[in-house]
């Protein structure tokens, strides 16, 4: 039986979020699954999440009217969008299982988080702003501390292709002169007194 090693249980962070978040999160999943070269098995789940996306998309809009039964409507499909995701991430989960030299960095690619045995997840990375050619980091701050950031902008499963973006004390940088269409990927490491922690999730961002 394969184990799951300490630093790559799957998680989805979604559950308590809004559902705009969440019909963004399903469309931002499907095109990190659509890229990703490890797991074309999974392709056949996109059109069902794409389905699942749009419909509860629209019964969103409909409950914002607060006719009678909309709210319903949104609610349930609410639910079968979340059971579907929550599949797609058991499959992924087994995958990451079979492949554990790349594990992490498969869940990270995504946009899903790791959380170690002791149920803590990995620090948190977010890309708050991706317009005017420009992107915006942000992760949790730790008391004296450096952080490493790190983009890739070909293919985030290889190692070799990740480029330091800076090395600072700051939780948050501008990644600035990106080019239009290209899809970058982003990662931070923290070092601290107790030297370099694993890297963060990778997130990614195309300047439209």
């Amino acid at each position: 039986m394969i184990r799951s090693s300490p630093h790559r249980i799957a998680v989805m962070k979604v559950s308590k979020k809004s559902v705009p978040y969440k019909i963004e999160f399903a469309r931002s999943f499907s095109i990190a699954l659509s890229n990703h070269s490890l797991l074309q098995a999974l392709k056949s789940y996109l059109p069902e999440l794409k389905r699942r996306t749009n419909a509860l998309e629209r019964a969103y809009q409909a409950s914002l009217t607060r006719k009678i039964g909309t709210i319903a409507r949104r609610n349930v499909c609410e639910t079968k969008l979340m059971l579907h995701l929550n599949r797609m991430v058991s499959e992924i989960q087994g995958i990451a299982n079979q492949n554990p030299q790349t594990a992490e960095t498969m869940i990270h690619t995504c946009g899903l988080y790791t959380k170690n045995k002791r149920g803590r997840t990995h620090h948190t990375l977010k890309a708050v702003s991706n317009d005017k050619s420009q992107v915006t980091l942000i992760c949790p701050s730790r008391p004296k501390s450096t952080y490493r950031w790190e983009y890739n902008n070909a293919d985030p499963m290889r190692e070799d292709l990740w480029f330091e973006l800076t090395l600072v004390q700051q939780s948050k940088v501008t990644r600035k002169g990106l080019i239009s269409g290209l899809l970058y990927y982003f990662r931070v490491a923290v070092i601290g007194w107790k030297g370099k922690e694993n890297y963060s999730q990778v997130v990614s961002a195309m300047i439209r």
